[in-house]
């Protein structure tokens, strides 16, 4: 049996890369939203960032303090009983 535990605050690579992402589509819809409300199409750049930056912390803040969900994976050949807060078996 295989046990592994959530990482509680801890930030993947593939975290940080959807972050980005997340922080680019934040910036496209401050100014989509923006240029709509305003009738005209301008660039604040300030604003932009600043939406941006919101985005990106906002996800990677969310992964950081959200474990990921635990997964077991059972071998049926083995019939050891183990501790899932250690991974060790119980004697």
């Amino acid at each position: 049996m295989k046990v592994t535990l959530s990482r509680f605050m801890s930030v993947s690579q593939s975290d940080l890369i959807k972050g980005g992402v997340y922080a680019v589509v934040g910036a496209v819809y401050g100014v989509v939203q923006g240029s709509i409300t305003a009738k005209i199409f301008t660039f604040d750049w300030t604003s932009i960032w600043q939406a941006a930056l919101t985005a990106g912390i906002g996800y990677i803040g969310v992964k950081f303090f959200t474990p990921s969900p635990t997964s077991v994976v059972v071998d049926t050949n083995k019939t050891d009983v183990i501790d899932a807060a250690t991974g060790k078996p119980i004697a």
